[in-house]
């Protein structure tokens, strides 16, 4: 926001939610400089928290909705990489923001933690692939402690993962991971027998 565009909302009670929003939106997405390298995603992912966070009741002010690309082609990338149906694309995934969010039932996934560890891995990385997003260890590690699945043996369950590639050294703190071949027909299988 320019200064031009603040100078009205000054010392509005507006002013103030959009201050406090900002502040909040800031803590919750400290440390994404390291994660994200691209500023243009770190804006993006800031922007559309902050929407979220208003209500998506301050046009003008906030990122346009257009910015995160078309949900229907996000989707259809998805469905298609995945090769389920479209309309069961939201069954796996929440793709309101910009980054893919896991949203499948906890009692769906496998019930041994390190199985279970694999399988979300598998996924997240399917759909950060189709999106054309790079997967880091911070990104599955998320997903991981979101499911109640992280523990001091998440390193190693990432390292055993089938039909994964890991690039960078082993202490970095945000590895990126590619799916091989084998990955993704593991992917695709999982995001099937989930939907069934």
């Amino acid at each position: 926001m320019t200064t031009q565009e603040a100078a009205p909302l000054a010392g509005t009670d507006e002013a103030k939610a959009l201050r406090r929003a900002v502040r909040d939106v800031a803590f919750a997405v400290d440390g994404l400089d390291q994660e994200i390298a691209d500023e243009e995603l770190r804006r993006a992912i800031f922007m559309r928290l902050l929407d979220e966070r208003l209500g998506n009741g301050h046009e003008g002010v906030i990122a346009d909705e257009d910015e995160f690309g078309d949900s229907m082609k996000r989707t259809s990338e998805i469905a298609g990489l995945l090769e389920i149906p479209d309309e069961r694309v939201g069954d796996l995934f929440d793709l309101r923001g910009p980054i893919p969010v896991l949203k499948v039932e906890p009692a769906r996934l496998a019930k041994p933690r390190s199985e279970a560890v694999g399988q979300i891995i598998l996924l997240v990385t399917a759909a950060r692939t189709a999106l054309d997003l790079p997967t880091g260890m911070n990104d599955v590690r998320a997903a991981t402690q979101h499911y109640g699945k992280f523990d001091d043996r998440f390193d190693v369950s990432l390292e055993r993962c089938d039909g994964i590639a890991l690039h960078g050294q082993p202490s970095s703190r945000n590895r990126r991971i590619r799916l091989l071949h084998q990955g993704l027909e593991d992917a695709k299988r999982l995001a099937q027998t989930l939907l069934n």
